[in-house]
């Protein structure tokens, strides 16, 4: 079934039409300013996880700041999807009530541009759940086996994360440019 659903992407990534213009990127001090509070942030989560807080927080992340990350930390070769070799530009931008993500992503030697929208939310176990609503392989829409498969590969990533920071999540709202999680 795998196979079958990466040889179907492969098809796919040959027949699909050319991708939308990328996204602008910020202007480099913005990207800079976004990275370093991104940076602060996440430190300070890791700080709380070492010294065992369980004391409440609530964390406002914008999307300048996720895509300053996303832009100077490449996901290493063993995270991605199976199949997927690279990917590259991501951006992400939240709107009220729903995440956007777009890049690109090679597949059999073949770049593709994606995109994904979706909702966030406490999953009710302490973490986060991606909720998809639409997933499109340049104007396509995603077919879907894929769009399971990586439903999942970002469901995966995103707990990852939250593990990684040791955070336990009650709350996650987004408004235009922002998301807001909460928790201890």
């Amino acid at each position: 079934m795998l196979a079958a659903a990466i040889g179907m992407f492969g098809y796919l990534a040959t027949r699909v039409p050319p991708a939308p213009a990328p996204v602008l990127a910020p202007p480099p001090q913005q990207t800079q300013r976004g990275l370093q509070q991104a940076q602060h942030t996440v430190a300070a989560l890791r700080e709380r996880k070492r010294i065992g807080s369980h004391t409440p927080f609530r964390l406002q992340v914008g999307s300048d700041e996720v895509n300053a990350l996303l832009n100077t930390h490449s996901i290493p070769p063993d995270r991605l999807p199976p199949g997927v070799e690279r990917v590259r530009d991501l951006r992400v931008s939240f709107e009220e009530g729903r995440i956007r993500g777009a890049g690109y992503v090679t597949i059999l030697g073949r770049e593709v541009h994606a995109s994904i929208s979706g909702r966030l939310a406490a999953d009710g176990s302490r973490g986060v759940l991606f909720q998809p609503e639409e997933m499109r392989v340049g104007r396509l829409p995603m077919p879907p086996p894929l769009r399971e498969k990586a439903r999942r590969w970002l469901q995966g990533e995103i707990g990852a994360r939250i593990a990684e920071l040791g955070v336990s999540v009650s709350t996650v709202e987004t408004f235009t440019g922002t998301v807001v999680i909460q928790g201890e």
